[in-house]
């Protein structure tokens, strides 16, 4: 085993932030280069609005990507995304012939999940907090949760590093 792979396998979240940074980094240069819409007031307020809008997009889309597939969440970030962008930058999105099958799964889940009214509500408010949560049984719920926050913290603690290393 090569040394990069040693690391990376004793601690996953380090590859994680990389392919993050990585991915976030590249997203905040194209934003930097480019130009707002018009704004009917045309306010600086306006523009910063519409930054942030679009760091926000690129921070989840970039966690998004680094994760992959693997995770439900991922997946469903990755599809609500897609929808928000109206497919310009998803249009080479692989995986499109299982997504198929993903719905039909996830239909029959929310149907069972209408039929169970004696819900815990703890977990109801986490389904909600959790992009795909709505379609997982409790165990699974919980990893993918674990998995959400430490991909999370790992955004947070990327986009802290890059706030301090430039000043104001």
């Amino acid at each position: 085993m090569t040394l990069a792979r040693d690391t990376a396998m004793k601690n996953p979240t380090n590859s994680l932030k990389r392919r993050f940074s990585l991915k976030f980094l590249k997203t905040l240069v194209r934003i930097r280069k480019s130009r707002p819409p018009p704004s009917p007031s045309a306010s600086s307020s306006w523009e910063i609005r519409w930054r942030a809008q679009k760091i926000k997009l690129a921070a989840y889309s970039s966690m998004a990507l680094s994760v992959g597939s693997k995770r439900t969440w991922s997946r469903a970030l990755t599809m609500k995304l897609r929808a928000t962008m109206g497919n310009r930058r998803w249009s080479s999105w692989k995986g499109s012939k299982k997504m198929t099958k993903r719905r039909i799964v996830a239909k029959k889940n929310m149907e069972k999940r209408h039929l169970e009214k004696d819900m815990n509500s703890g977990l109801q408010q986490l389904r909600q907090l959790v992009p795909g949560g709505e379609s997982m049984d409790p165990r699974s719920l919980l990893e993918e949760t674990a998995h959400f926050v430490r991909c999370l913290e790992t955004q947070v603690r990327v986009m802290r590093s890059i706030v301090e290393g430039f000043p104001c």
